[in-house]
This record gives structure tokens, sequence and C-alpha cells, in this order.
């Protein structure tokens, strides 16, 4: 049976001993003491080496006869510094090495000084941090803090925990808070649990440079640079250590600015009422502490504040917008739990032995980061407030809350723009064996020659084996990652996990949620029908209704009044519009003033109860009577089951709404005894209050598919997206919305799964179709060939306790979802997932969260809200507007030409590439992405923008396969003949293929949306045998213009092995080829179009493309003498010149031939209409 991710596999208990940590958030952790510094294995074993190789090398001491020569000396000595350097710079790498080094493990906590902590997937990387220690209540406490989370270590359970705050206790507990009784109370609080804020150390330019400089590729192209340098290539060498160290320097300025800019994103702390030593007095936010009893309330001016903590109610109500935390846009109401004393205005809900639940019962909890729009005080609490807020307890601070972990989330995410994995390194591999098959074959036949340098030799070598790990890799992959995050961000698209990119351009499916999300949030109310026995007319006038329906639909709401506008639920305002009735918090007047209902007690809706429902006194103003009712309303197979009697008419009438595409809630009330007080009231159980209820009728509500669905949709069902839609809604209304955007295509059959398996059957929505439910995989899949189908939360949870086979089979397989709960949506993400599919999911609400973290790319859509621009505001305007507007303002005359430099400098501004840093305004804790709109278009931009980062990183990857492969051969079989490179030649090299990689990642995505898919793995037959083809032209084009040079040079110009550089024709010819190799290697291998701008359209990629042929015929043909000088090239006669122009030519041909064979011949999969990896075995089975 699949389990539920957040219920998963939990580790026992002497699991947890041998890891010595029980958190979620660790896999292990282990007890470490630092060793001595002179018995460091980075210390003692080269301390005894570099003796050796002095008396060796230098007194000689041993034997003088035995002095091994100086090439040996020089090259050993080198050797030994570097494995020195190396081990070093391993224990900065890699945590595990520094712990060998470095460190000794310990079984005692009283001996360890340090603690090696090792994280779960995408939590974090390794670290080693330093053990605390202090005394608290006259015990010794052991903790240790990781990425902003304390863990403390228990002597009962030998384990380490994360730091529990107070959320734990009983509801009994919670209702006798009155706060911390002493200052020493709050003093040792606070050494437990810190200050309530977000510290964010901003370390210095010279530290966060060090911690770059050091970083392992860096340390590996400096090692590079080296080598040239040694093989005296001064001016490349100096062009690249300057480009590395620009590029590292900027990184440093944006990471330096980006926590600047994160720390600044907390709220200053505003004063807040706290009641401690009996009284009531004004702090700082950032002083409170979890037990204190504090006042929520707005401030005098008016204004929305902002929760300090997070904080549960123990008194009033209030009004809080948690769209930062859930992607929410309607205001959630907070209820108390009720006092110690008096009605509990919950107490038939929450039990006074009750634990807290801060998921189960968060309609209570106030979270910090959210805004507080309205507040409700309590007179009657043990504690009054002074200023007219709720009362509250203080349960976490600082980054324990809710937005403590955003801002945890945000803080940390920049660490993962990368587009590194392991297939890197594998592709890497792979070039490197091809490397070292050239070095053994360099070494072999230089060793052969006498004459050759030794030294000169080895480092060559090295060299080529350093050659296929280019040092503008990891440049170049965060440049192309950096580059969307900056075009999703001009989109209102904001990511905080941008590692998920390049995971979009592989998206398969795309599930939906539906209301709010496809549908409008503004719901319309159609009628009622069913109300009476001509139930089969719908009544759209309130006039013509029984009374109590008016009194359900008024009455029976969670809205709330705020700043004069009810919000809330769209259904629920709705219904109030149409019911003519006036709703002011829990007091709620008929439209002509003659009926006053009080409200009670409510019984807040459940996703997982489908229901809500309240208790209210009705005042009749003209006969002065005094009535009591019980109101409901949920899904009518929900009410069904708590009516006293259910009509014949029930099911055929709501189902005929439904299939027509309405919201369909049945309406239910009851009488109470007039002689009930209303505290007996208000503690009536629910399981009593919500039963023998009377049906009043069907409430029917539509709500109008967005503009922009059924088109966004149609083009992911044109380009072979699997769609799904799940949703809270009947089967019926969801699968008659799904036919209007393209979910559903074919006849929907819906299941009912009524008793054992062997009863359960597929049924049409007008029940004129049936087909016989079977767990065969070949009629399961010609059921779905036939029909769309859709499967409800009741049958998915019969399913998942038949087993993990049923689900797995036809959940890919299905098109709706309905009337599933949160769990149920983050099972259905889990199950597609595991048949190899790659899952969109985007919601809009709270009911989403599990299923878009669980997907590969969740996207959440946050309502913007309005911003409110002042008359006298300044509009902005860029660099280029502002240049215009000087000259316009000195007189100065605005030429054609001004103007298009002004645009230029206004988009170079707009361009720049640098990353967006994601603020709690911008982003929700529910989504890796947040879309600041109100449509489902966003999800194509993030699958275009994938889609792009993923070719832009592929088509990198060959290029620098291509250019590794055809440097090691020239470092190789070109050494050998004693050719290599001038300086200046080197130099123009490299800029020109630093300047072609940052331009290739310029390309943009395509508007349309095509069928066809990128190439998303490194290894594939297609890139195989496209890098093969296209070396094989390569090299075929070098040999021969190196053989033809060679037949024409004169015996004495040419270069001995290992000497110095001099000019000459074979130097000159092998020059030319490889520029016009590396030239043909990024035109050819720029993919472009269907998924990216064409290389035309590329300006400034095709720009440098175009100057580069320019470059090379203008060198080829000797037009400047000057020129070729400069780049120490020497005249070519005439036979090479028209070879070296013809046979470029042709060799680019070939190149591009090959590239659009092996791309037309080897074409990545398109993946099924749906059934994922079922379809395909199923497929593949039959053929």
């Amino acid at each position: 049976m699949i389990k539920n991710k957040s219920s998963g596999n939990l580790p026992s208990l002497e699991e947890r001993k041998k890891n010595l940590v029980d958190a979620k958030e660790l896999q292990h952790v282990r007890l470490m003491v630092e060793k001595p510094v002179f018995s460091r294995l980075d210390v003692l074993p080269f301390a005894f080496i570099y003796a050796v190789w002095i008396n060796l090398h230098i007194f000689g001491l041993f034997d003088a006869n035995l002095r091994p020569p100086f090439w040996i000396s020089q090259l050993s000595g080198l050797v030994l510094v570097c494995m020195h350097a190396l081990v070093y710079l391993f224990t900065i790498w890699s945590v595990d090495v520094r712990c060998i080094v470095r460190y000794n493990n310990v079984s005692s906590i009283d001996d360890a000084t340090q603690v090696k902590v090792v994280p779960h997937k995408f939590v974090g990387s390794k670290e080693v941090v330093p053990l605390e220690c202090k005394k608290v209540d006259n015990k010794v406490q052991y903790s240790f803090s990781f990425r902003k989370l304390r863990f403390l270590w228990s002597d009962e359970s030998c384990v380490f925990s994360k730091l529990k705050y107070p959320t734990k206790k009983t509801f009994a507990e919670y209702r006798k808070s009155s706060g911390h009784s002493s200052d020493m109370s709050v003093t040792l609080a606070m050494e437990k649990w810190g200050p309530n804020k977000f510290e964010v150390p901003i370390p210095s330019f010279k530290e966060l440079m060090q911690e770059q400089l050091l970083a392992p590729f860096f340390c590996f192209q400096v090692f590079c640079v080296a080598l040239w340098a040694i093989d005296e290539y001064w001016y490349y060498s100096l062009m690249t250590l300057f480009m590395l160290v620009t590029f590292e320097s900027t990184v440093v300025h944006q990471r330096q600015r980006n926590l600047s800019q994160v720390r600044a994103l907390q709220q200053p702390p505003s004063p807040v009422m706290v009641y401690r030593g009996g009284k009531w007095s004004e702090i700082p936010g950032d002083q409170l502490v979890p037990g204190d009893v504090v006042s929520v309330a707005r401030p005098k001016d008016g204004e929305s504040a902002v929760i300090q903590a997070d904080m549960l109610l123990l008194g009033g109500t209030c009004i809080v917008d948690e769209a930062v935390l859930t992607g929410e846009s309607t205001p959630q109401w907070k209820n108390p739990i009720g006092e110690a004393k008096g009605d509990e205005i919950d107490a038939s809900e929450v039990s006074a032995k009750e634990i807290l639940s801060m998921k189960r019962h968060k309609i209570h909890v106030v979270f910090g980061g959210t805004k507080l729009m309205q507040a409700t005080e309590d007179k009657d609490a043990h504690i009054k407030t002074p200023n007219g807020g709720c009362l509250a307890v203080v349960l976490r601070t600082g980054f324990g809350t809710a937005q403590g972990r955003l801002m945890r989330t945000i803080l940390y995410s920049t660490e993962r723009v990368s587009a590194n994995n392991m297939e890197t390194f594998i592709f890497i591999l792979f070039l490197l064996m091809w490397a070292i098959a050239a070095s053994v074959y360099v070494l072999k036949h230089g060793l052969a020659d006498p004459d050759r340098d030794r030294f000169k030799l080895v480092l060559n070598c090295i060299m080529i084996l350093t050659s296929v790990v280019p040092p503008e890799l990891p440049m170049e992959l965060t440049i192309a990652v950096n580059a969307s995050l900056v075009a999703l961000a001009r989109k209102k698209v904001f990511c905080t996990e941008p590692f998920r990119i390049p995971s979009a351009g592989k998206i398969t499916t795309c599930c939906f949620d539906k209301t709010g999300t496809l549908t409008s949030d503004h719901m319309v109310m159609e009628g009622v029908s069913g109300s009476s026995e001509s139930h089969q007319e719908m009544k759209s006038t309130i006039e013509s209704l029984p009374a109590i329906v008016p009194l359900i639909l008024s009455c029976c709401q969670s809205l709330v009044k705020v700043d004069d506008d009810v919000v809330g639920d769209p259904v629920e305002v709705a219904a109030l519009k149409t019911a003519k009735w006036k709703s002011n918090g829990d007091v709620v007047t008929s439209g002509n003033g003659r009926q006053v209902a009080h409200v009670l007690h409510r019984f807040h809706f459940s996703s997982s109860l489908k229901r809500m429902s309240t208790v209210v006194k009705v005042e009749e103003k003209d006969t002065r009577k005094t009535n009591y009712f019980v109101l409901m309303k949920g899904a009518p197979e929900t009410i069904q089951q708590h009516l006293e009697s259910v009509p014949e008419y029930y099911d055929r009438c709501y189902k005929r709404y439904a299939s027509e595409g309405a919201r369909v809630l049945a309406l239910a009330y009851k009488p109470m005894p007039s002689d009930l007080t209303t505290s007996s009231l208000r503690h009536v159980p629910r399981d009593e209050a919500e039963s023998n209820l009377i049906f009043a009728g069907f409430a029917i509500f539509r709500s109008p598919l967005k503009s922009q669905s059924e088109p966004a949709l149609r083009m992911l069902k044109a380009s072979q997206h699997q769609l799904i839609m799940i949703t809270g809604d009947t089967p019926l209304t969801a699968c008659h919305t799904a036919a209007q955007v393209h979910i559903v295509s074919r006849q929907a059959m819906i299941l009912h799964a009524h008793g054992p398996v062997a009863q359960w059957v597929w049924k049409s929505p007008d029940e004129s179709l049936e087909e016989k439910f079977t767990t065969d995989i070949s009629s399961a899949m010609m059921l779905a060939e036939n029909y769309d189908l859709c499967i409800s939360g009741d049958g998915l949870l019969k399913m998942v306790n038949e087993g993990e086979d049923m689900l797995s089979l036809y959940i890919p397989l299905t098109q709706v979802f309905a009337r599933v709960t949160p769990d149920q949506k983050e099972l259905i993400v889990k199950v597609l997932r595991d048949q190899d599919l790659s899952v969109l999911m985007c919601g809009d609400g709270t009911n989403d969260v599990g299923a878009l973290k669980g997907s590969d790319v969740g996207v959440a859509l946050l309502t913007p809200a309005e911003k409110k621009r002042k008359p006298n505001d300044p509009k902005p305007v860029g660099k280029g507007t502002m240049m215009l507007e000087d000259m316009r303002r000195r007189g100065v005359p605005v030429t054609p030409f001004h103007q298009r430099m002004a645009k230029m400098m206004d988009d170079m501004a707009a361009d720049a590439h640098e990353p967006p840093l994601v603020q709690p305004g911008d982003a929700s804790m529910a989504a890796p992405f947040t879309a600041k709109e109100a449509s489902v278009m966003p999800c194509l931009d993030i699958i275009r923008q994938g889609r792009c980062t993923l070719v832009t990183t592929m088509q990198m990857f060959k290029i620098l396969g291509l250019l590794s492969l055809s440097t090691a051969y020239s470092l190789s079989v070109l050494y050998l003949d004693g050719i290599k490179l001038g300086d200046m030649q080197a130099t123009l090299a490299g800029v020109l293929t630093a300047g072609m990689f940052f331009f290739i990642s310029n390309g943009k995505p395509l508007e349309n949306i095509c069928r066809d898919r990128p190439h998303p793995k490194i290894f594939s037959l297609y890139m195989f045998t496209s890098l093969m083809g296209q070396f094989f032209i390569h090299m075929t084009f070098l040999m021969h213009m190196q053989t033809t040079a060679h037949a024409i040079m004169s015996p004495e110009d040419r270069q001995e092995p290992g000497g110095d550089f001099k000019p000459n024709l074979v130097n000159t010819v092998c020059f030319l080829t490889n520029f016009a190799i590396q030239t043909m290697t990024f035109a050819v291998n720029y993919v472009g179009k269907p998924w990216t701008t064409s290389l035309s359209d590329n300006t400034m990629f095709a720009l440098s493309v175009r100057w580069s042929v320019a470059m090379y015929v203008i060198l080829s043909l000797d037009v400047f003498d000057g020129l070729n000088g400069w780049f120490s090239l020497v005249p070519l006669p005439r036979e090479l010149k028209i070879k070296a122009i013809v046979l470029g030519a042709g060799a680019a041909l070939a190149c591009r031939f090959i590239e659009n064979a092996t791309r037309n011949a080897f074409p990545c999969p398109i993946p099924p209409e749906k059934g994922g990896k079922i379809h395909s075995n199923f497929r593949k089975s039959k053929a």
C-alpha cells in the first residue's frame, strides 16, 4: 500500500539512537573532537615527506650518486606541493575529508567539541558545526545550530532533537495561560529560544571572496591558468584569470546584496502589549518569547499589522491575510480555543484534553508574517486586553515561525542556483577517458625521444587531462539558470528553488485545481432547486422561496467584515448577496430589517467533513418571537447522511445541475427548543446538532471559467501534455468543467466503488453507459483509450485499501479526480511521479500545498494585491529615458539615433543577468514557483522557460564536449609534431569562447509550445551520435589541413618539439582550422527552433558568429598584413587559402547535416496522452 508522504517510513528508536538525531531535516550526526595541529593528516605526513624530499634532492645525504636528474626533482617538488595543496583544499571542499583529516570520532557527548551534520536531500549540505555547552538549571545543556535551527541533546534518549516550542500542550493548559510571572522566567525563555528576530549575518567582501576563490572549480581553473602560464601563454593566462576573478567578484557582490536585502525583509519590530508579572506593558516585538500572553490588535492608524510571532488565540476573534504562507487570497477567520471560564466558543469541538495540532487546529492559530486585518476582543476573557485586541499566547518565535521557515527558504535558495548534477560528472568522466588515452599516447611517444624536455612533456600531459573540464563550465551553467530567473521574474513568476527550472522543461503531466485556478473565485448564485414539491423548477428569486432558505444562505457562513467590506468564501458572498441580508460579524439582518439573527456558534467547514453548520438565534421584530435553529450546508452526498428523511428526488435533482457544471450545495436545518439557554446551545456537541435535519433545497452556484484557462490548456493539450483535474468539487461538476478546458475530450466515465471490487462499475454522468471495473492492464488500457476516466475521493480511499498496484494502474490513466482531500491530492501526485511522469501542479490555496510541494514543479497562484498609486508618485523610468529628458531640458535636439540608444539602455538594464531576490510578498510557502497572476498562463511561461534553460544547458554540454575533444587532440598529436599556439592566438580563441557562451544564454523561448520535447539527458543516442559525428568531421578537416601544410612547408621552418614558439605555416594553418572548428561548433549546435529563438533572432550571438566568420576569412586571405602579424600568422599559399575557405564551409555544412540528421533520426520520445510508464510497457508487450 502506498503511504502518505507525511506519514512515510519513520526511523525506529534504535535507528534514531544510531543516528544520534531525531529530526526530519537530518539523516544523522556524528560527535567529533579536533585533533592537535601536528597530528592532523594534512600536517604530519607531509612534514615527513618534505624532510625526505629535501634530504634526497638538495642535501643528498644518502648518496650523491643516487640523486635524481634535475627535471625529476623539479617535477616531484611540484607534484608534492600540489598534493599538499589538494589535501588542504579537500578539507575545505568536502566535509567528509575534513572530518578524516582534522577530527577524531568520539562516543561520549562530554568529549565532543564539534558535530558533523548530515541533512536530507535539498535541506542543505553537510556541515561541521561547533557543539555549544552551557548550564541550564544546574544541568549541562549541549546543543548545536544548523541553518538557523537549534538542536538539543537529551540525556534520556541520547539523541539530538530540534528545539521544541510549546506547541504540544493540551487545550486545558493553554486556557490557563497567564504569561510569564517573573523576569527570571522571561530570561530563561530568552536563553532557550532566543530573540524573536531573523539574524542574518553578512560576511565581509573579503570573507565571501575567499570562500569563492577556494571553491573547487575556481581552484581547478587557477591550476589550469598556472599550467598555461608555465607554458609561457602569458596574455591568455592573464586574460582568463581576469575574467574568472571578475566573475567571482560580481557573484560575491550579488551575494552580499542579497544577504543585505534578506536582512531588510524582516518587518521592523512593532510594539506589542504583553502580560508579564500580572500587568500589561509594551515591549518591542523582537523581545517576545514563547509563553508570553499578548494582545493582538491593529494599530491606531487603522493600517493592517504584521503578526510578530506564531500565536494561539485564547479570546476574541480576528481576520488575517495568509497569502504569504498559503497563496490563499481569501482572508481567514481565526477563532479562539475558549477560556478557562464562561462560554467556550469552541468547547464543543475542542476537548480540554486534546493536544494542539498546528495543522489540524490552524483555525485557532495566527501565524507570524501574516497581516492582521481585524481584531475583536472578548470582554469576558480571564485577562482583559488594554487596547481592545484579541488575547493570545505566543507559541513560536524567530526562525521557528512559519515566516521564519519562508525566510530560511529564501536565505538558502541561492545556494541551489546550479544546473550541476550527477550526469555532469559522468559526462566529464567520459571526456576524461579520451584525455587519458591522449596523454598516454603523448607520454609513450615523448619518452621515446631522448631529446625532448621531460618536464615540458609531463606538463603537456597534465594540460591534456585538464582540458576536458572547461574552466567556463560552472560559470556558463549558472548564467543559464540566472537568465531564466530574470525572465520569469519579469512575468511576475518568482522561484525559491532555482534548481527546479530545468525540470520544467521535462514536464509531461499538468495537474490543475478547479475552483480559483481554472474557474473564477467569483461565484454567481443561480437559484435554489428542490425546496418544494415542484423540485424540478429552479427558483431564482429569493421571494419565491420558503423563509428558511434565505436564513440558511445568510447565516450559515464564515464571512467577516473588514473596513466596511464583507470578505470570505466567494460562495458565501454570492449567497449573502442573493439572500439580500446584511452581515456584520455574528449579527445578520434581513433586508427589510424585520429579522435579526445572532450566530451563537459555528462548526467550521472542513475539507474532510465537507460541511459546516451554525447555531443561530433569530429575533422576529414584528412578533417579538425568538427562535433557535441549527443551519447546515455542504456536499449533497454528505448532507444526505444527516437528514431525518431524504426526498425521493434528492439524487436526481442535484446530479442534474452538477452534470451541467454547477456547484451544488445542499441546505438543511433543524429547529431547537426555545427553552435552552445561550450557553447550553453553544455547548451542543456537533454530532447532536447535525443530526435529524430537515432538507431545505439545493443552492445552485456557477463559477465562470477564467478567460485564459481554455486557451492555456488548449495549447498544453496540443503540445501532448497529459492534463489532469484534481478538485474538491463533485464528479459531475468536475467532468463538465474539464470538458470545457480540454481535459476531458471523450465520453467521461465515473467510478462507482460500492461494495466489493467485483461490484465496482464505471458509469457515464447520465448513467446511460456502464463498464465493468477490472484490474487487468489490457482491459484498463482499452477502457482509457475509449473513455476519459473520473475517480472520486471515496474511490481513491477504497483503492488505497486494495493495494498499491490498483493505484499505480488507474491514477495515470485518469483525467479527473473529484471530491478529494488535500492528502489525496498529494498521493495522486506521488503516484504519477512514481510512474516516471514529470508533474506540474497548479493550485491557489491551502488545500493544494501538499501536492504543490510533492510535484516536480509546483505553481501557486497568488492574486496580486492592487497597489494604490498616489497622484503625485513619479513613474519609474530607465536610464535611457532619463537621458532623453535631460537632453530636452538642456535644449539639445533629440534625434532618432538618441531615441534608439535610450531604448537600448533601458532594455539592457531590464535584461541584466542578475537573479532577482525573492521576497515574502512575492513568494508563498505553498510552492517553489509563485505566480502573481490569477490565471494559469504562468504555467506556460514556466514550461517555456524550463525548455529554454534545458535546451541551453544541453547545447552547452555538447559544445563544451566538442571543444574539449578537439583541444585534447591539439595538445597531443599536434604537440608531438612540434605544433603549438601563440599567446595571442590562444587569447583570441579564449575571448571568442567566453563571448559566444555568454550570448548563447540569451536565447528566448518561443511563444508556441510544440509537441516535440528537448532531449532531457546528456547521455542519449542523439547526443552521442551527433558528438562523435561532428568530432570526426572536425578531426578530418584538421588532419587534412595539417598534412597539406606539412607537405608545402620547408623543413627548416619546422619547430622543434618542446622549443620556443615561432610562427610557421603549419602553426598558422592549425590555428585557423581550430578557429573555424570553434566557430562552427557554436553555430551548428545552437538548437533554436522549435523551443528557442533561431540563431538569426538571437541578435548578439548571431553577430558574434558573423564577426567570427569574417575574422576567419580575413585572416585566411591575409587581407590586413598587420593583423596577421599581430596574431603571429604567416601568409598562406594561394592553394591553402582556397582550401581553408572551401573546406571550412564544407565542414560546417557537413556538421550541420549530421546535427539535423541525428536530431531527426533520434528525437526525444513524445510521452503518451495518458498512462505514462504503464502505457509504454503495454505497447512494448503488444509489439
